[in-house]
């Protein structure tokens, strides 16, 4: 039965609407379907993705650039200490196969020297005194201090009147006691000099135990060995109180009435002259003697090596002094140099003198002419000296 156009127009109608109902019932499970699958949001999600990547890419050449930087740090670093690495070596080489070359034959001629003043001073032979400068080579290579100031001063002390193998103990003594007060070996250096410059006064002034302190030396321990030994040498006199009295004089003839000890009044008291020669001497012994307490201590400390720099001082004087020694196997001890260097001189001024004769002959058979009369007379005016021309050429 055909449908009228009315009946046509409501079924449109009814199909539209049903038609809109299930569209909107499929976008809303569609909608489900997407969030349930996590595509909401998707294409924000696209966008933070690809900003995303954008950083990743610019964080890698970021790193790229640091790992070039840090490529060029680092070649510059193995450089750096490559070229380190070759100039250590070659200080190295200066310091123990160079330099010790011209140090050690300084170290030979010093000796030298040492020896014709300690003969000098003592009258001891050259066997003798040999003995005693390498006993103190031998000490200075088994510690710290230097052989050269050893050398350079103990001819100090024997010109003082110390005999020669006090003057070593001394020389030793001085060494171990600033090893034991923590002085180095150019602070024990200065120390030597300053007592031996007291020695030629026959006692030790203010002003060089001053040269003491300040090289950290003047420890309490050592002047207490310093006032037991004055006792002993008559200088002062210990009291019941444990303190001393001094027994000396000043210049002025006066005397002390203050007590002394290692912390009172020690000072002021050295100007009435108790710390003489003897005293000093016999404390520097004691120092130097290995079977005393205080140098059995003294002497341990001058073989400790605290430092790099220590070390390397101990061990360049070690060269410097085989060194020495080489050359003085080569050119001979004092005698043996002696006669060696004198004859190569008496050659060489041979030679010198005979050039010069040589030449001031020539010479002053060139000039005993006109020339001569000309240089004695002088040129007074311009007919003098064509004078004197003319006459020079009539000579020749």
């Amino acid at each position: 039965m055909s449908k009228t156009v009315d009946q046509r127009i409501v079924e449109m109608q009814f199909n539209n609407g049903q038609f809109e109902k299930n569209v909107s019932t499929s976008l809303s499970t569609l909608d489900k379907l997407k969030e349930a699958l996590g595509f909401k949001g998707s294409s924000k999600g696209f966008d933070d993705l690809t900003s995303s990547a954008s950083s990743l890419g610019r964080s890698v050449e970021t790193i790229q650039a640091k790992f070039s930087a840090l490529d060029v740090m680092a070649v510059t670093a193995l450089s750096n200490i490559t070229n380190s690495a070759i100039n250590l070596g070659k200080q190295l080489v200066n310091t123990f196969a160079i330099e010790p070359l011209s140090t050690g034959f300084e170290e030979y001629e010093l000796k030298m020297g040492s020896v014709q003043t300690i003969m000098a001073a003592t009258g001891e032979s050259l066997d003798t005194v040999n003995k005693y400068l390498q006993e103190l080579n031998v000490y200075s290579d088994k510690t710290i201090y230097s052989f050269s100031d050893m050398t350079q001063n103990i001819g100090k002390f024997t010109n003082a009147g110390v005999k020669l193998e006090d003057a070593v103990m001394a020389i030793k003594g001085i060494s171990n006691e600033a090893a034991v007060s923590g002085a180095n070996a150019n602070e024990a250096s200065r120390a030597m000099y300053n007592f031996a410059q007291a020695l030629s006064a026959g006692y030790v002034k203010l002003i060089d135990w001053t040269s003491i302190e300040n090289a950290n030396m003047a420890t309490v321990e050592f002047k207490e060995q310093l006032l037991e030994s004055a006792v002993a040498a008559g200088t002062l006199e210990k009291t019941t109180d444990g303190m001393y009295k001094v027994l000396s004089k000043n210049i002025n003839g006066g005397t002390m009435k203050e007590t002394i000890d290692a912390t009172h009044n020690f000072n002021d008291s050295l100007s009435y002259q108790w710390m003489t020669t003897d005293a000093l001497v016999s404390t520097l012994k004691d120092y130097a003697d290995e079977t005393t307490d205080i140098g059995k201590k003294a002497y341990a400390s001058a073989q400790d090596v605290k430092t790099f720099s220590m070390m390397m001082d101990t061990l360049k004087e070690a060269a410097q002094s085989g060194w020495a020694e080489t050359w003085e196997n080569i050119f001979g001890d004092f005698e043996e140099a002696k006669s060696f260097w004198t004859d190569l001189s008496n050659i060489f001024s041979d030679m010198i003198q005979n050039s010069a004769d040589s030449r001031n002959a020539l010479l002053s058979g060139g000039l005993s002419t006109g020339w001569k009369q000309l240089l004695d007379q002088g040129i007074s005016d311009a007919d003098a000296y064509k004078e004197a021309i003319i006459e020079a050429g009539k000579a020749q």
